[in-house]
């Protein structure tokens, strides 16, 4: 890995990272750990990664969701898919407070066959390190069984 002070000055700047808050280390952990809480179902674990005034997009095409509508989605998913697991599918992404992760979820079916979604999610983390908003990329099209 590059150390920061061997990036030039003009591109560091472009990128942001002068602006971040949070260490991309930290960044790079909460987007794993958000994919181990979501397959071992943990809830309470999930939303002690967001601020309380937090916003949720997923996809990012659905209406914003906050406070208990984020505990009900991610309860919902997780009781409504019977098996959610969620890796991350490559490295993160990291540019001053903000986090990019793709996943693969992979949920096995009742009738023995498999659904795989890939996403893409963003993520923009406040002083304290913890998420304010999400927005998750997918649809249909990033859907196979």
């Amino acid at each position: 890995m590059t150390n920061v002070q061997d990036i030039p000055a003009p591109l560091l700047a472009m990128i942001g990272d002068a602006k971040a808050t949070v260490s991309p280390e930290h960044i790079k952990q909460v987007l794993d750990i958000y994919g181990q809480r979501l397959r071992s179902g943990d809830v309470d674990g999930i939303m002690a990664l967001y601020a309380p005034d937090a916003v949720l997009q997923d996809p990012i095409v659905a209406p914003a969701r906050t406070g208990d509508a984020i505990r009900a989605f991610f309860a919902g998913a997780v009781e409504g898919m019977g098996g959610l697991d969620m890796r991350l599918d490559g490295a993160v992404r990291v540019s001053g407070n903000y986090g990019a992760a793709s996943y693969l979820v992979h949920v096995p079916l009742e009738d023995g066959r498999h659904l795989y979604i890939d996403t893409l999610d963003v993520m923009l983390f406040n002083d304290d390190g913890l998420i304010v908003s999400q927005q998750a990329y997918w649809s249909a099209s990033n859907i196979s069984i």
